[in-house]
């Protein structure tokens, strides 16, 4: 949100196994069981987080992919096929909502991860591939000798 609300602050941004829209916690697609416990959905999430009805308006204005086409700055998605805690449909829902206002946004997705990177080799793939868009956006500070 960070790229909506001061556009001017930051060159770029990265998100990692991002919620791009809290209704999707609620509602969205699961294509495997939700590691959220349902008791979370009912009672913590609208106290918490925000009640679908009761909040609805601050919901939509909070919520990046509602605010999509707001976001100007090159832009880094990561997902992993197998999030139970945020399901990739959500990255593909928000980079559905962002490219065509966005022609600077990247993908990734690991077939073989879930909420986070497990393997080394997509821990190395993923910082090299971030090391790299932020060198390639804000540069690198370091200097050879």
């Amino acid at each position: 949100m960070g790229l909506v609300n001061d556009p001017d602050l930051y060159k770029c941004g990265i998100s990692w196994v991002g919620v791009t829209d809290i209704n999707l916690m609620y509602d969205g697609h699961w294509s495997m069981r939700s590691d959220l416990p349902e008791e979370w959905k009912q009672y913590g999430m609208p106290e918490l987080i925000g009640d679908q009805v009761k909040d609805a308006a601050q919901l939509n204005a909070t919520s990046p992919i509602k605010q999509a086409a707001r976001i100007k700055a090159p832009l880094l998605l990561a997902y992993g096929n197998l999030d139970p805690r945020v399901p990739i449909y959500h990255g593909r829902q928000f980079l559905s909502a962002i490219k065509p206002h966005n022609k600077q946004v990247e993908w990734i997705a690991y077939p073989d991860e879930g909420h986070g990177w497990r393997l080394p080799s997509n821990r190395i793939a993923f910082w090299s591939r971030v090391e790299q868009f932020l060198n390639k956006h804000i540069g690198s500070r370091v200097k050879a000798d």
